[in-house]
């Protein structure tokens, strides 16, 4: 009886767990929208008045000087960030991080090592974001890799780290043929460090999104808490880690799990 039992939990949880069919179905099944032509007409550039140039180059001269003025207050809220390097070594950091999930009920895996840099307010940071299902006679598998090439650090004090960013996500998985699909995607985090940076409370949210298809590829929200069980004011700092993460694939499939892992930051 209990043999018997086994196997049916076995064989419902293969019912249950297509979850990376599912999302490559929806992603082979999405199809771009056809772009439309659009023509315009060409305008009489002969009368084209001396007062439309004024006009422009007015225009022109204010967008360069408010251009100007970002790029030097960027320039200068760098310089103060960096300064404080000593009094807060995270803002010029390496972060690395080891971790895996797995879903009980549906018995898929999910892998998920990331590696970001801190620079003042710049930061950059790539993941791998891997789906594992197993199968009756194989192992199924879909694989993200996201790059986020620009993030900035809009709050960066002791206690709290906020950051935006924006880059690209990679979207691989093998049918037939081999599919490589490339998103936008954009980003939220926020880092809250408790008892003199033992403990941290890490939420983000990931929005990836297709103009060609009009449609939310990926939308994520996760959360974590690390632990410090190695490290001083700088260097180098050794964290375990527990959380989840919940993923909704073309605003149909649900994918969540539960995390552990380790990360590491050296600064």
């Amino acid at each position: 009886m209990y043999k018997i039992f086994l196997i049916c939990l076995f064989l419902t949880r293969l019912a249950l767990g297509q979850v990376v069919d599912d999302i490559k179905s929806k992603s082979k099944n999405t199809t771009n929208s056809n772009s439309t032509t659009k023509t315009s007409t060409s305008s009489n550039t002969s009368s084209t008045s001396s007062s439309s140039d004024k006009s422009n180059g007015f225009f022109s001269n204010i967008f360069s000087s408010v251009f100007i003025s970002i790029f030097k207050g960027i320039g200068y809220l760098q310089k103060e960030t960096l300064s404080k390097k000593f009094e807060q070594p995270r803002i010029f950091s390496l972060d690395a991080f080891v971790i895996a999930g797995y879903n009980p009920l549906s018995n898929y895996y999910l892998i998920q090592p990331r590696i970001r840099g801190t620079w003042g307010i710049f930061g950059t940071d790539f993941r791998f974001y891997q789906i594992i299902e197993p199968r009756l006679n194989y192992t199924d598998n879909i694989k993200y890799y996201d790059w986020q090439f620009l993030q900035l650090n809009i709050l960066n004090i002791k206690p709290v780290n906020i950051r935006i960013g924006t880059g690209l996500t990679f979207e691989s998985f093998k049918d037939s043929i081999d599919y490589l699909n490339i998103f936008s995607e954009n980003t939220l985090g926020v880092d809250v460090y408790l008892m003199q940076d033992k403990l941290k409370l890490s939420t983000e949210g990931r929005l990836i999104y297709s103009e060609s298809r009009k449609m939310s590829i990926r939308k994520e929200l996760s959360l974590n808490v690390a632990y410090k069980i190695y490290g001083k004011e700088q260097g180098f700092h050794f964290y375990a880690n527990i959380g989840g993460t919940f993923n909704q694939f073309y605003n149909s499939v649900n994918v969540w799990t539960a995390n552990t892992g380790l990360s590491f930051r050296l600064d």
